[in-house]
């Protein structure tokens, strides 16, 4: 009714104030053993919670008594917030929980029971907040990600990271179409919910799979199948080896995983079964790959230069081959003769697969070569690099045939529609379609993020981008929200 105010102090001291005086009615000299993190009161007006740097949450009645408390995280608890019978808190331990609370006043602990315990952040969560109607929590903190959960499965599904730096404040609007967000970058930013509880696929690397053209969607540790026709997730997978550090997949229903250690895993795309483990820990991290012989062939390319051929339906090593630097980049012509491998020098390597032996190395870039795609049905592959050129080359002779400004400092990726036709290249907050066969521009797209990998479906009708959401380097941290676009548009 606006007649009291709290006040938490960083002593452990609670105060209830009168709101036109501010003159203290009552003292709490020790409700917590140290620092008052946040206050909130009930939906009734008649109790408030305190959540305290010793990581314990308590509720308290109008006269300064202690009515139920609990152990609330492993370390400290950061921030409460309560909507109808329901709180979210948020801890220094990366979790935030839900708890049911049932007003009583009587002390009796049993009256906050935790409910749910939401895992996601990798640090303190410093905000958190319950959408009016109950059914959804937002929570933000130092990662500088702020998540939408689903209450009752306690599922992530949204991912949102637009702040660069730490996320302070997040705040359901009474209506409950709106939430704001605020941070240390000083910026308040305004959401649509019903935009972000859509569920999508947020992630570092992303790839459509097979004639079904399910995405495959990962992140570091965490990959995810999703079926393309009603959008929703059909497996998840969170044990892997080592950090993720790439995706490769085919038309035969396989996709692959590449790891940092030097492992690569093959599963089935439709149910995301673990088909086979590739490689040993020998040749550093996976930084190229691609399938032959239509997925029946596996070709990776290494951190130390080395080259390995893989039979997927035995794991046998077939053959292999050394290269000088790292393995960076690999395409494959379409006789899958040749194949092709960019090196961060800024060279183009050309290896003959029946001898294994290095038949040409070409000048292809003044920097990096960051991508390399192939035609599919033509002779014809394409480079990109830093230095902002796409390049198409005649991958029989390996002569140049047309080069393309971007306009930009860098191009990060490269893919050949489905049809041949036209060549898309992403960079920074832009998306270029080019013609296959004149070099002209056809379209250009402004995005909100920095184009770092794109996939097209197998039908050619949706292109799903992965991206930073900062200028700068093709090494800005990645926005974990994978865009996907109906070619048609």
């Amino acid at each position: 009714d606006g007649t009291l105010i709290v006040t938490g102090e960083k002593g452990g001291q609670i105060r209830i104030r009168n709101s036109q005086t501010l003159r203290p009615i009552e003292r709490m000299n020790e409700a917590h053993r140290d620092q008052v993190t946040a206050v909130a009161f009930d939906s009734t007006g008649k109790h408030f919670f305190s959540s305290g740097s010793d990581g314990s949450i308590v509720c308290w009645n109008l006269n300064g008594e202690q009515v139920a408390k609990r152990k609330a995280h492993a370390g400290a608890a950061l921030d409460i917030a309560f909507r109808e019978n329901k709180i979210v808190s948020g801890g220094s331990d990366s979790l935030v929980h839900l708890w049911e609370y049932e007003p009583t006043d009587s002390t009796n602990e049993t009256t906050i029971k935790l409910a749910k315990t939401l895992a996601g952040h990798s640090d303190h969560v410093l905000s958190s907040s319950l959408s009016p109607n109950g059914k959804y929590v937002t929570s933000g903190g130092l990662d500088r990600n702020i998540r939408i959960w689903d209450v009752e499965p306690g599922e992530t599904i949204s991912l949102i990271r637009r702040h660069t730096s730490h996320i302070r404040c997040l705040k359901f609007h009474p209506n409950g179409r709106y939430l704001f967000s605020a941070g240390d970058d000083k910026v308040v930013n305004v959401w649509v919910v019903d935009d972000l509880i859509k569920r999508q696929p947020h992630g570092k690397f992303a790839k459509y799979c097979g004639s079904q053209d399910q995405l495959v969607v990962a992140s570091d540790d965490e990959l995810t199948i999703w079926n393309s026709a009603n959008s929703e997730p059909i497996v998840r997978v969170v044990d892997h080896p080592a950090q993720i550090v790439g995706l490769q997949a085919c038309q035969q229903d396989v996709f692959a995983t590449l790891y940092r250690n030097g492992l690569t895993r093959i599963w089935n795309g439709q149910n995301g079964q673990l088909i086979r483990e590739l490689g040993d820990h020998t040749h550093g991290a996976v930084y190229a790959a691609l399938f032959a012989d239509n997925g029946a062939t596996f070709i990776v390319g290494h951190q130390d230069g080395m080259i390995q051929i893989f039979d997927v339906g035995s794991g046998e090593l077939k053959n292999q081959m050394q290269t000088k630097g790292v393995a960076y980049r690999m395409a494959i012509d379409r006789e899958e003769k040749k194949l092709f491998v960019g090196k961060r020098t800024g060279d183009l390597e050309v290896w003959q697969l029946d001898t294994l032996e290095l038949a040409q190395t070409i000048k292809a870039h003044a920097g990096e070569v960051l991508n390399l795609a192939a035609h599919p049905s033509k002779n014809l592959l394409a480079s990109a690099g830093s230095d902002g050129v796409v390049r198409v080359w005649d991958s029989e002779s390996a002569e140049l045939k047309m080069s393309m400004e971007s306009g930009t400092s860098w191009v990060s990726c490269i893919a050949f529609t489905p049809d041949g036709n036209r060549i898309v290249s992403g960079n920074e907050h832009t998306i270029t379609c080019w013609s296959s066969e004149t070099g002209k521009e056809v379209l250009s797209c402004a995005i909100d993020r920095c184009v770092h990998h794109l996939s097209f479906s197998h039908d050619g009708q949706r292109l799903a981008l992965a991206g930073a959401i900062r200028d700068g380097s093709p090494r800005t941290a990645y926005s974990p929200l994978i865009r996907v676009f109906e070619t048609s548009d």
